[in-house]
C-alpha cells in the first residue's frame, strides 16, 4: 500500500499511531540517513534495536520494511516513529528544536550516495584498491557482498561459491540445539536477499550462468532449512519461491544451448533425488 507522506496518519491504525508517536517522542528514533534520493534508513530503540528502510517518491512512501517480529498489520510502530520523524516540522510535534543553519552554508544534508561519490571522486585508484582489499580481508561482511557481486569475473566461479556463502551465514545464526528462531531465519533472509539482488542484476545484464548458480545455490541450503527453522512469516520460504521465479526468467530467456540443456539435466536429476517434491 502506497501511503501518502503527509497524510500518512488517515492511513494507519489509531494504536500503532499512539505507539509509533510514543517511540518518536522519547527520542528513540536514531541514526536516520537518506542514503539516494528518497531512500531513508533509520534506527528506532525499542526493545532491541531495529532497522527502518523507508523509499519516498512524488511524496507517496512507496516502500516500508522493519526487521522487526511485527506481523499483525501493514505497518509498524517504528516503521510510523520514522514517519513521525520525517514529518515533525510540517505537524509542529513538540522537540526541541535544531540550531538554525546559518546563512550561506547548505541547509540540506547530503545523501550518503552523494558524500560517497564526493569522496571516491578524491580518491586514487590506489587508494581504492588497497581500501578494498583491506576490508575484503577485515569485514566478512563486505567481502561477501563485494565477492558475490563480482564472482562472475573469475574463471572458478561456481554454485559452490554461493552455496559456502548461504552455509556460513546458517552456521553462525543457527542455534545449539540446531533450530533456527524467528529472528535468526529473518537475518538469513536479509542475507540471501542480497544474493538474490546480485542474481537479478545478472539476469538484467544477461549473465545466466552466474543466476542459475546463485538461484541453484539458494534452492538447494534452503530447502533443508524448513525441518528447522520458524518460517512463520516466510522468511525462508520466500527467497526459495523467489530463486524458482528467477530460474524460470532464465529459462525463457535467450540461453546458449549448453546451458538449456545444463538445466534440463538438473531438473532431471532433482526431481529423481525428490530434492523439491514439496514445491509444484
Amino acid at each position: 500500500m502506497q501511503i501518502p507522506l503527509q497524510q500518512f496518519e488517515s492511513y494507519i491504525d489509531e494504536p500503532i499511531l499512539e505507539r509509533g508517536l510514543g517511540y518518536f517522542r522519547k527520542g528513540a528514533v536514531k541514526d536516520v540517513e537518506e542514503v539516494s534520493r528518497g531512500q531513508f534508513e533509520a534506527i528506532v530503540s525499542g526493545s532491541m534495536d531495529y532497522t527502518v528502510h523507508l523509499e519516498i517518491n512524488s511524496g507517496f512512501v512507496t516502500e516500508y520494511e522493519c526487521d522487526c517480529p511485527y506481523d499483525l498489520g501493514p505497518v509498524c510502530k517504528h516503521v510510523v516513529a520514522v514517519l513521525f520523524y520525517l514529518q515533525q516540522e510540517e505537524m509542529d510535534l513538540s522537540r526541541p528544536r535544531k540550531k538554525k543553519t546559518p546563512v550561506g552554508k547548505p541547509s540540506r544534508k547530503k545523501t550518503v550516495e552523494e558524500q560517497a561519490r564526493e569522496l571516491i571522486g578524491k580518491l586514487s585508484h590506489d587508494d581504492l584498491n588497497h581500501f578494498i582489499l583491506e576490508q575484503c580481508i577485515s569485514n566478512p561482511s563486505f567481502r561477501q557482498v563485494f565477492i558475490t557481486e563480482f564472482a562472475y569475473l573469475v574463471s572458478d566461479e561456481s554454485k559452490e561459491t554461493y552455496k559456502q556463502q548461504i552455509r556460513s551465514c546458517v552456521s553462525s545464526i543457527a542455534k545449539r540445539q540446531g533450530f533456527i528462531d524467528w529472528s535468526g531465519a529473518n537475518a538469513i533472509e536479509r542475507s540471501v536477499d542480497n544474493l538474490l539482488l546480485t542474481a537479478q542484476k545478472h539476469l538484467d545484464q544477461s549473465h545466466y550462468q552466474s543466476t542459475v548458480y546463485i538461484v541453484c545455490a539458494i534452492m538447494e541450503e534452503m530447502t533443508p532449512l524448513l525441518e528447522y527453522a520458524d518460517d512463520s512469516d516466510g522468511a525462508i520460504g520466500g527467497p526459495i519461491e523467489e530463486a524458482f521465479d528467477m530460474l524460470h526468467q532464465v529459462a525463457q530467456s535467450q540461453i546458449p544451448d549448453s546451458l538449456r540443456s545444463e538445466l534440463l539435466d538438473y531438473c532431471l536429476t532433482t526431481f529423481d533425488k525428490n530434492i523439491y517434491s514439496d514445491w509444484d
